[in-house]
């Protein structure tokens, strides 16, 4: 019976758990979560995406150097309200500690696996997947580095799915590297009878690292997500276009993409070298500068909502464990 030295007894606890814990956090910045914990490393991404690749290298080696510091190490990824984010972690984790971990630690890896197979692979998104592709790529060898520029010409959409009554849909396109936003299209349009909606980017955009492509549709009501995809460019050897079919698109669980539909991006590596076709290039009905909400930059408020947060439940030491949920379930 612990009677009235519960609470020092429980403290004592508390401070030999957070000396053994290292939590990687990789969703917004929540305060809660380093008064809980003071060794939290704040590496977080928005929900929905894959994490930049030198994050997810960086984030794979200091977990590896924190658990083999000492056996009694623990490794916490917390993701609050997204499997997705961890299940690429975790499928990284499993790639690097392939290569650079012990024999010791086979079994840790079957374990791994069955958490990430059973909780966390249906979660993922294409382009998820394809970033630990890249990884596992660039740990093997299979994937050579190439921190060449490139330069974005024209992005091709095949068979945009209609959003409207009559089968129309009204697109733009957000373009990103390294989650800042370098480049806004007009707004198209397409009826029924439109195969495929060209964007013409003049100049052409210049992109390195990271890149995130997003097509909305404009409606009066607001703007909707048509698809999303991920890349980056040192995964880019040579070819001039990079095709994504639907399988590769993240695509919103509604999405009506049709099934035979894809979107191509015309790249060359000199701005002034554009070899691609333009002859059908479209002209855009609306202007950026002409509208807010094509402007309004998606992840402009990314961990400001969640550092203003005061979650109490974490406050609690039981509600420590809420992070291992994933292995338990």
């Amino acid at each position: 019976m612990l009677g009235n030295r519960s609470v020092d007894v429980l403290r004592i606890i508390h401070t030999i758990l957070t000396m053994l814990l290292q939590v990687f956090n990789v969703s917004e910045r929540r305060s809660a979560l380093r008064k809980l914990n003071p060794q939290v490393l704040e590496l977080g991404w928005p929900s929905g995406l894959a994490p930049p690749l030198e994050r997810l290298c960086a984030l794979c080696k200091a977990a590896d150097c924190w658990l083999q510091a000492d056996p009694r190490h623990i490794v916490v990824i917390h993701a609050k309200g997204d499997k997705g984010r961890v299940g690429v972690v975790l499928a990284a984790y499993m790639h690097y500690s392939s290569i650079c971990a012990s024999a010791d630690q086979a079994l840790d890896r079957f374990a791994m696996r069955r958490v990430y197979e059973d909780k966390l692979a249906p979660a993922l998104k294409p382009s998820q997947k394809r970033y630990v592709h890249y990884f596992s790529g660039l740990l093997s060898g299979a994937i050579k580095m190439n921190n060449n520029t490139l330069y974005l010409h024209q992005v091709v959409v095949h068979r945009i799915p209609g959003t409207d009554s009559k089968g129309g849909c009204r697109p733009f396109l957000k373009i990103y590297t390294g989650m800042q936003p370098v480049y806004t299209t007009g707004v198209y349009l397409a009826n029924s009878r439109t195969q495929r909606v060209t964007v013409g980017l003049n100049p052409s955009v210049a992109l390195r690292g990271d890149v995130l492509v997003i097509c909305y549709h404009k409606s009066p009501e607001g703007r909707t997500l048509l698809f999303r995809l991920q890349f980056h460019t040192c995964t880019v050897d040579g070819g001039r276009c990079l095709t994504f079919r639907r399988e590769d698109l993240d695509l919103p669980t509604d999405s009506s993409f049709d099934k035979d539909g894809k979107v191509e991006l015309q790249f060359s590596y000199n701005p002034e070298d554009c070899r691609g076709s333009h002859h059908d290039v479209m002209v855009p009905v609306e202007n950026a500068e002409d509208s807010s909400l094509v402007r309004w930059d998606s992840f402009e408020t990314f961990n400001i909502a969640g550092e203003d947060e005061d979650d109490d439940e974490m406050t609690d030491l039981p509600h420590l464990f809420k992070f291992f949920k994933v292995l338990n379930q």
